[in-house]
């Protein structure tokens, strides 16, 4: 083993459970199906375990941030979607963008979202 690669070693991804938090932006999917903010981070009564409650952008999710009775965040009928930290892959906005005329804007729309990679899409139990 040379030293190279012996200091590599113990250096891995940083977990996605402490880069993302309420109030981020996510792709929800192995396939980043689904673009959305994180409105929970906890435990539930549902499940053992920290689960991520998304409120989706689109209409594909299965709740409005409820399961089983029990309220963790409120969306629309259909937003909401309960899953793992390994199925959300944070996402990074351009905040700034220039146009043609070199003048600086603020706005963004879905071509200024720019999925971060690095996680494995795995983290176990499925979407609720």
């Amino acid at each position: 083993m040379t030293s190279s690669s012996s200091s590599r070693k113990g250096k891995g991804k940083q977990p996605v459970a402490n880069r993302i938090k309420v109030g981020d932006r996510v792709w929800f999917g192995a396939q980043s199906k689904g673009l959305g903010t994180v409105r929970f981070r906890g435990p539930t009564k549902f499940a053992k375990g920290e689960w991520f409650g998304v409120e989706l952008d689109h209409k594909i999710g299965k709740n409005n941030g409820s399961v089983d009775g029990v309220s963790y965040f409120e969306c629309r009928a259909g937003h909401g979607i309960f899953c793992r930290e390994g199925r959300l892959q944070p996402v990074i906005l351009r905040t700034q963008r220039i146009s043609r005329q070199g003048s600086q804007g603020d706005s963004c729309d879905d071509s200024d979202i720019v999925a971060a990679r690095g996680s494995d899409g795995g983290g176990g139990g499925g979407p609720r």
